[in-house]
């Protein structure tokens, strides 16, 4: 409920607001004292990228500029690789449905949700 109701600010606050979805793919549990820790249930961690310009496709980076940070080292990435970058933004089914938000290119499908 916090996630819908911070999502909803952002909406009314900003341009664009687009929900991401990324959880842990690790054998290692969260808790070290629960056998079942992660082994049937990932919850995944949800951040939200907004901005004010409504011209913007989050799914377009310059890859050459990112790719100086990693090569200069001024960016460590241990849990991001360009192959992952449209997938976070692709929230699992039934959050695309609670939260009306489908991936960013599928916008003028929004209705239908």
């Amino acid at each position: 409920q916090s996630f819908g109701a911070l999502l909803e600010l952002h909406r009314q606050t900003f341009a664009q607001t687009w929900p991401l979805a990324m959880s842990s793919a690790t054998v290692a549990p969260t808790d070290p004292d629960d056998d079942f820790d992660g082994l049937y249930f990932r919850v995944p961690r949800l951040l939200l990228l907004s901005g004010r310009d409504v011209n913007v496709d989050p799914t377009t980076v310059h890859w050459q500029q990112w790719q100086g940070f990693v090569e200069k080292r001024v960016a460590k990435m241990m849990y991001y690789h360009p192959a992952m970058h449209r997938a976070l933004f692709v929230l699992p089914a039934e959050l695309q449905r609670r939260f009306h938000a489908p991936p960013p290119w599928l916008q003028e499908a929004a209705e239908e949700f």
